[in-house]
């Protein structure tokens, strides 16, 4: 009980030094001081509420930022240090407590970025602290701030991040801007997006809620306005000017008597009329119009959202043709290698065999793509090396779950990168390369979308699980449960190109990556026990929530999260964002670009998506570099 009382007047003596700005008081005060982790704790989230922002009282902050905090202790209210400091928009401080985001649970920032979208100081330098260390949930945070009136955050959200996507009710940011009547707001969206024709869950397009908005308006006027509005209404429909004369007079007999009413009705409908002004009409014209204006900055106007999935159609299938003609010449060079490595490892150790799964195995290889071995036997690096004169290079993964191999073949066999997986039993990536086989008789799209978006990643460098992308695994699962739920849902017989545009969709706008994992089933053709596919539950409480963003099953191991090693988790949804937007934004191409060999022209909305994804997440570098191998050399992007 002592001991308790004397924790409590720490913590108020560091608030009282700290609120007083007495910063050289303080630091003795804590040097002298035994005090526990939850006194300093319980002491940083008053001062975060109550302390001025001066340089004293910072200088404060940062003492006990130096001591033992536990950044996800909660009042009783239920806050922690980064929810006050977002609240209190204390971005001085704000800005420290970022440096500690290991230990700052991922909720706690998405709350506290969710506190800042809505906050009634509309203060974007929260916002854009807060997006150093968290992702956008776009478009659910713009479509928060315009409900709340936040347009300089909305402004700012728009130019950085789009206006694309819906909300649970099907609005778009457009729906909701048009709704409230700002102007700006809609011609920065309509400079940025096409949405003028996307309907939300009621069947409306934004201009109907224009209309909604205008007769809510009208609602509010004083009595004097309203009735001559309602009075100049019912003439411009009737058309009979003859019939003015005897409805004016009563229209000016209601005015007349209005105006005898008392001061206080007087002065209260003075206040009414200041509070609500004549509203700007919106209207067809106006979208019209704004249609007009935007055909500068607009190029996506002159294809159609069916000519976009038609076009993506085709060019999916055409990429998709040449690619497969391109591996099945390679297919002989890579059976030569996994034979080779399979003799290898038998001089070696003679009851060890060497076996080619993943990619190369079930089909879904870029050209580019490592060939995947796996050996039975736990015989050294150092010997397999001395017995392979087709190696150029070898390099050992020390950090992956099991012992890898990385290897360079010589220039006979194009150079080709293999990665062999040393593993005494057979490991489930023969049994996922099965699987991923029947899914391909089960999904007739799977193949194709899975060589596509394996290779968007690939140019964006985001398919590297060892420098914090996507492993390939993942992205065929990420696949896989967009085709589950569009077979519960009964459009799976959808163009690919709609799939395609579907798959940027999903998880760039509706898939909140902290809240949700991603699940699927085993294939239908496969004799297993199957539960519903739901990428919409919970994560599983053995995962880490705290630091863990993206969460997606194994299918033969529901326990194990295939994207432990995936970090770069924002710059994978930004990727995705910016890939939909320019799908949607694509333009017809001049000159359109074609296969190298076989010349067909391809409509380059592929290329459109690529090289804006590449514009806004990768470095000169990367940018330099050319990945589109299936187009002619003199095309630069």
């Amino acid at each position: 009980m002592h001991q308790m009382l004397q924790q409590s007047i720490h913590q108020q003596k560091i608030v009282e030094l700290t609120n007083q700005g007495l910063y050289v008081q303080l630091e003795e005060y804590i040097r002298t001081n035994q005090i526990t982790q939850q006194s300093y704790s319980q002491a940083f989230l008053e001062c975060i509420q109550y302390t001025r922002d001066s340089e004293d009282h910072f200088q404060c902050i940062q003492q006990i930022l130096k001591q033992s905090i536990d950044f996800n202790y909660k009042d009783n209210q239920g806050n922690t240090a980064i929810v006050y400091a977002a609240r209190t928009a204390k971005i001085s401080i704000l800005n420290e407590l970022i440096k500690y985001k290991e230990k700052i649970e991922t909720k706690q920032i998405k709350l506290a970025l969710d506190i800042a979208i809505q906050s009634e100081q509309d203060n974007w330098d929260i916002v854009e602290t807060l997006l150093q260390i968290t992702s956008l949930d776009k478009p659910q945070h713009l479509i928060k701030s315009l409900h709340k009136g936040n347009y300089k955050t909305a402004a700012k959200i728009i130019e950085k991040y789009g206006a694309s996507g819906q909300d649970e009710s099907g609005d778009t940011a457009l729906h909701v801007a048009s709704r409230k009547g700002e102007l700006n707001i809609i011609k920065q969206i309509c400079q940025k997006e096409y949405l003028f024709q996307k309907k939300n869950k009621q069947n409306q397009i934004p201009l109907d809620n224009c209309q909604f908005w205008k007769r809510l308006n009208l609602q509010n006027l004083p009595i004097e306005k309203r009735s001559k509005r309602k009075f100049q209404e019912n003439t411009q429909k009737t058309g009979k000017q003859e019939e003015q004369p005897d409805i004016l007079p009563k229209v000016v007999k209601i005015i007349q008597q209005r105006e005898q009413e008392t001061q206080t009705d007087v002065k209260e409908k003075k206040e009414l009329e200041v509070q609500c002004p004549e509203p700007t009409c919106i209207n067809q014209p106006f979208y019209n119009q704004l249609i007009s204006e935007s055909q500068f900055t607009l190029p996506q106007h002159k294809i159609s959202l069916d000519d976009i999935v038609k076009q993506l159609t085709f060019e999916i299938n055409t990429f998709t043709q040449e690619l497969s003609k391109y591996l099945d010449e390679q297919k002989p060079i890579i059976d030569k290698v996994v034979q080779l490595v399979d003799e290898t490892v038998q001089n070696v150790q003679p009851k060890s065999r060497a076996f080619l799964y993943g990619s190369c195995q079930t089909g879904l290889n870029l050209l580019d793509s490592d060939i995947d071995i796996k050996r039975s036997s736990c015989c050294s690096n150092q010997q397999i090396n001395s017995k392979t004169s087709f190696i150029k290079d070898v390099k050992v993964i020390d950090n992956a779950k099991k012992p890898v191999l990385k290897m360079q073949c010589s220039k006979e066999f194009q150079e080709k990168l293999i990665d062999i997986t040393i593993s005494r039993n057979d490991h489930f990536g023969r049994k996922t390369a099965n699987s991923m086989m029947e899914f391909q008789k089960e999904f007739k799209q799977f193949k194709s979308l899975a060589l596509m978006l394996k290779f968007y990643f690939k140019s964006i460098n985001l398919l590297n699980a060892y420098q914090g992308g996507l492993n390939s695994y993942c992205v065929l699962t990420m696949i896989l449960a967009l085709l589950q739920i569009k077979r519960i849902r009964d459009n799976e017989n959808e163009e690919i190109g709609k799939t395609f545009l579907d798959f940027f969709d999903l998880f760039s706008q509706d898939i909140d990556f902290y809240n949700k994992i991603i699940n699927i089933v085993p294939s239908s053709s496969e004799n297993m026990q199957i539960d519903e596919p739901n990428i919409y539950q919970q994560q599983y409480f053995q995962f880490d929530q705290g630091y863990q963003e993206l969460i997606i099953l194994d299918l033969h191991n529901k326990s194990n999260n295939i994207a432990s090693s995936t970090f770069k988790i924002k710059n994978i949804k930004n990727a995705l964002s910016f890939g939909y937007s320019a799908i949607l934004n694509a333009k017809k191409c001049e000159q359109p670009c074609f296969f190298s060999r076989y010349n067909k022209p391809v409509c380059c909305i592929l290329k459109q998506m690529i090289q804006q994804s590449k514009n806004n997440h990768l470095n000169s570098h990367f940018k330099s570099k050319q990945p589109f191998y299936l187009f002619n050399y003199n095309n630069t992007y």
